[in-house]
């Protein structure tokens, strides 16, 4: 994804929605101090960890807060959900709120162990992550399929994600903001 390296190399402000102890941040952002972090979760103690795994990073901050309150209007070039957005019960309004938040040519990257039926080859080396996503959906979890994450951000007004299959069952979809809707509303109703 060499866009999304230039654009974090030129220096960008990234939200990390569900950033859970602040892994992904404390692996990043030290490699691109031009750009600003902000982690958010709703666990307190997750925060704390965050805070305190991140505290000699200096371009990097966390909140207490959920994704399906946020309150960000066009402030970030980037938006990070690494593996949450299975767990989020109002999927659709958590996406429509990451297109607000984005500032207009934004990118949003969606990080999901993804289940297609029928289409899953799992490998030796994938026994880790096949052996979680059975133990969640033993407990009535649901995995999201990879039509389901597009039609979820086309659905907000995303451009066509591209996928990326990271092995293991994890992929990336990386898509962006077109425009401001406020500009699309304007522009399509006089």
């Amino acid at each position: 994804m060499p866009t999304l390296r230039r654009t974090l190399k030129a220096g960008c402000r990234v939200l990390d929605l569900g950033c859970g102890s602040g892994g992904w941040i404390a692996k990043v952002a030290p490699n691109f101090p031009n750009s600003y972090f902000l982690g958010v979760d709703p666990d307190e103690h997750s925060i704390q960890e965050a805070r305190e795994k991140c505290r000699l990073i200096p371009n990097a901050e966390f909140m207490i807060g959920r994704a399906e309150h946020l309150d960000f209007k066009e402030e970030f070039d980037l938006i990070y959900l690494g593996e949450v957005l299975y767990i989020i019960g109002d999927r659709q309004g958590v996406i429509n709120a990451c297109y607000d938040a984005l500032k207009p040519k934004g990118y949003v990257v969606v990080c999901e162990a993804v289940c297609d039926p029928g289409r899953n080859t799992w490998k030796d080396e994938n026994t880790l992550v096949r052996g979680a996503l059975l133990d969640y959906m033993a407990q009535g979890g649901r995995t999201l399929g990879r039509r389901e994450i597009s039609r979820l951000l086309t659905g907000a007004g995303f451009t066509q994600p591209r996928e990326h299959n990271m092995h293991g069952g994890l992929w990336f979809f990386v898509s962006r903001k077109t425009r401001s809707k406020n500009v699309w509303t304007s522009a399509h109703h006089p």
